[in-house]
């Protein structure tokens, strides 16, 4: 897909940047005074191959949704108030196709070369997504059906003007974690769950997790070079913050699903480990903010056992 992109000094901007720029802007305008939280996020859900992305503006933040094959999806969320300005002007929230690469070209056109300190605030330290000067800001705006979705990137005086063209809203697959649907529901501190996912063979084709209510405790099996491990995780352990199991559930999921979301868990100050009753997997991770929340989903469908039967034997 293409997409436009211009160049101009803040001395020297044309006349169209600096109308935009000195004028109000309707419809959805959000900028904040570092661009890489964003390129973060999108880094974050770039999960499928077409890079087609739907992506919601709503009064409360900008949520961006990305699905492969339809077995596994990824959304984030940045609540509203982690960008330095943000206007809403639209009756009801409105949602749009873009192309997620087209997004992460132009954000990786600033500062490859800088990216050296960007943070998030974490449970004991600080982290990676606020950076240290100089910031190069972002704005991004939307105004109404047919226009373009527009990215302004300004660092050292050179302003980039790029115009991404939409389409249509897609369908995407809904889940139910609604409590009723909900089997199980762990909460668990990243940092600890990182370092156990480093010890964990990540070599095999899929990724068992067994939450056990009989035995209050969740675990861990791999199928990798080294054989069959098994990891299991009580539900007083200090890693844990809150355990809920209505009834045990165990599951395969496929192995290079989960380590792309685990690409992002240095970003997370807690986890969310929850399960349905039809064994779909939502791992959430919570990246706080000094201004606010925001939110990595990523979903699994369960690897039927046929299927992986039917793999191990060819």
């Amino acid at each position: 897909m293409k997409y436009f992109i211009f160049h101009s000094r803040m001395m020297e901007v044309d006349d169209q940047d600096s109308q935009s720029q000195s004028t109000p802007m309707e419809g959805f305008v959000a900028r904040m005074n570092n661009y890489k939280i964003l390129k973060q996020f999108c880094t974050a859900v770039n999960v499928n191959s077409d890079g087609n992305a739907s992506v919601y503006m709503k009064a409360n933040g900008l949520k961006m949704t990305v699905e492969d094959a339809k077995t596994f999806q990824a959304n984030a969320f940045l609540d509203h108030n982690i960008f330095n300005e943000f206007t809403y002007t639209p009756e009801d929230d409105v949602g749009l196709n873009l192309q997620l690469p087209s997004i992460l070209d132009v954000l990786n056109l600033f500062g490859a070369q800088k990216d050296s300190t960007m943070t998030v605030q974490g449970p004991s330290t600080e982290s990676s997504i606020f950076s240290t000067s100089p910031l190069t800001s972002l704005v991004l705006h939307y105004g109404k059906y047919g226009d373009p979705f527009t990215l302004w990137l300004e660092e050292e005086g050179l302003v980039t003007r790029a115009e991404l063209p939409t389409r249509d809203l897609e369908e995407t697959l809904m889940f139910d974690f609604t409590k009723p649907n909900l089997n199980t529901k762990v909460v668990l501190q990243a940092e600890p769950l990182k370092e156990l996912f480093n010890e964990i063979d990540l070599t095999g084709e899929y990724l068992e997790i067994n939450v056990n209510a009989d035995r209050n405790s969740f675990g861990f099996t791999t199928f990798g070079s080294s054989g069959d491990v098994a990891t299991e995780v009580p539900s007083d352990s200090e890693m844990v913050h809150s355990f809920e199991c209505k009834k045990t559930a165990k599951a395969k999921f496929p192995m290079h699903m989960i380590k792309y979301a685990l690409k992002s868990i240095h970003m997370a100050s807690k986890v969310s480990l929850r399960m349905d009753k039809q064994q779909i997997l939502c791992l959430q991770y919570l990246i706080q903010f000094e201004t606010g929340q925001c939110f990595l989903e990523y979903f699994f469908t369960p690897q039927i056992e046929s299927e992986v039967e039917t793999q191990v034997e060819d």
